[in-house]
């Protein structure tokens, strides 16, 4: 444990409230606008690394940037409301010998002070009552994850493979938990470092996949284990020095789907206690919320983890440390003394065609689908079934998989299972229905001018296409791109689907029976 409590006498909405950290892992919770990034910023903001003379001045995070803690990405401060004086708040640390000017009880308070930029006179924090230099925070490296980390790499602006590798017992260390949280049993090929303008994180490619493919939820996860093995090295490589760190993180549960942020939670645990890190999240998800609270609950364990819900109480915000589980869930979801029933139907796929060619079925016939955006494939969501996980269980979800996964499924007895119309995966599909539609067919040019048949089939043929899975998505890919389907390939599966009425009535009756199972239930 690093950071013991924290008393807040002046910051914004908290006024004079106090809460205790847990040892390994404290989760923030509440309402949009309870000001939990500026919590956690709070908590964060104390640190530092000194760029010379330190023995960590030169190392420096894979997730990119320092482990010092950076002020622009916690606090957006207004010019009016956010002057000197107007903030202050004291840190208790664990170990009195952090830093010269910690009180008896560990304590190290944080003011806010004037801060001259040209014409303009802004604010900074430091140590109170404290101006020379090396005073004004405590070394000790810290990794932030903002909220950049919500864009898929792919998506990221100028992408590259960097000449950053880990080592090999890093890759295994990697796959194995990276495959653990993600309940997949894939086999990564490779594992590319890649930099982009605005964050660091890593590609996963498998037989079924490169990173260009990848969700905004394997790339999170990617980034939160490089800040793991960040620690790994500094504590690896200086042992004497490194008395551990503070892994912060906002929205620890964007874009990853329940199952895999139980499993993640759970790797974390262990994790921040070997490794000697303290982790402190921010947070909107009911399944970790009521995970923590079942850890919490086990025998001695009540002290390493923590819970903090933020409540707007007449302008102000009001911190409950350690609410029931209960107690959260009314609040979130604005009821009274009952949960509130799942609203929204999840939908696994295989990978992003499959789900894009589901929603061109679908149309707006059903309300409150929620389709996960995560790539799993075929084998790794059937022994999910098989093993009756919950979130892929009967009633629980739908999982649509390819229709050449149809011969997998048999005998399976998997009742929310379905395939997509055809035998084929759906590049094939549609480079098949493609490669047999006439040349003067209206919609070769109906969207881009001079898209054609020989376009199309430029630089992937009919039969690389069909017999290579990587080459058929990056075909897939290139086509999307050049918006002559559609957005997300809608007008050429609206084509295709006219040619097929049987097969997608089959399809839509099947979805919806395992449907109104799910709302009946």
């Amino acid at each position: 444990m690093i950071i013991n409590r924290i008393h807040i006498n002046k910051f914004r909405g908290f006024n004079d409230t106090s809460f205790n950290l847990g040892e390994h892992i404290t989760l923030i919770a509440g309402q949009n606008g309870t000001q939990k990034s500026t919590l956690l910023g709070i908590l964060t903001q104390t640190f530092t690394i000194p760029t010379k003379d330190h023995i960590f001045s030169d190392e420096k995070p894979l997730t990119g940037g320092s482990f010092r803690s950076s002020f622009q990405d916690k606090f957006r401060l207004s010019p009016t409301l956010d002057i000197p004086g107007s903030h202050e708040w004291t840190l208790y640390f664990n170990d009195l010998k952090l830093h010269s000017d910690l009180d008896d009880e560990g304590g190290f308070t944080i003011e806010s002070i004037p801060r001259k930029s040209g014409h303009n006179e802004t604010i900074r924090f430091w140590q109170k009552g404290k101006r020379d230099a090396g005073s004004g925070y405590i070394q000790l490296p810290v990794i932030y994850l903002s909220l950049k980390r919500l864009i898929p790499i792919a998506e990221a602006g100028k992408v590259s493979e960097t000449n950053e590798e880990l080592t090999n017992n890093e890759q295994k260390w990697f796959s194995e938990n990276y495959n653990k949280i993600l309940l997949s049993n894939d086999q990564l090929e490779s594992i590319d470092y890649l930099e982009s303008t605005n964050k660091n994180t890593l590609g996963v490619t498998t037989a079924h996949y490169d990173w260009h493919s990848n969700s905004a939820g394997q790339d999170n996860l990617g980034r939160i284990l490089l800040a793991i093995i960040s620690f790994q090295r500094l504590k690896a490589e200086h042992p004497k020095e490194y008395q551990g760190g503070i892994l912060a993180i906002d929205e620890i549960d964007a874009t990853l789907y329940p199952g895999s942020q139980v499993k993640l939670l759970e790797a974390l645990c262990r994790l921040c206690k070997k490794e000697t890190i303290q982790l402190i999240a921010t947070t909107h998800s009911i399944h970790l919320l009521e995970k923590i609270s079942e850890l919490k609950a086990e025998r001695g364990r009540v002290k390493q983890f923590n819970t903090i819900y933020l409540k707007k109480v007449d302008g102000n915000v009001e911190i409950v440390e350690s609410p029931s589980f209960e107690q959260i869930v009314n609040n979130l979801n604005v009821s009274i003394n009952k949960h509130v029933p799942v609203q929204k139907l999840p939908i696994y796929t295989e990978d992003k065609e499959c789900m894009q060619f589901v929603k061109a079925m679908l149309g707006r016939k059903f309300k409150n689908l929620e389709f996960l955006d995560i790539s799993l494939g075929c084998k790794n969501l059937i022994q999910l079934g098989i093993k009756k996980v919950p979130s892929f269980a009967y009633n629980n979800s739908i999982i649509v998989l390819d229709g050449d996964a149809r011969q997998d499924l048999k005998n399976k007895r998997l009742k929310n299972f379905i395939c997509l119309p055809g035998e084929l995966n759906p590049e094939s599909l549609l480079a098949n229905y493609l490669d047999n539609l006439s040349d003067k067919n209206a919609f070769w040019e109906e969207r881009i001018m001079g898209y054609s048949k020989q376009f199309c089939f430029s630089n992937y043929k009919l039969q690389d296409i069909i017999s290579d899975r990587v080459k058929a998505k990056k075909w897939y890919r290139e086509q999307l791109e050049t918006n002559a389907w559609g957005q997300n390939g809608t007008a050429l599966y609206k084509l295709y689907l006219k040619t097929i009425p049987d097969e997608l009535d089959l399809f839509l009756n099947a979805f919806s029976k395992l449907h109104k199972d799910f709302f009946d239930k």
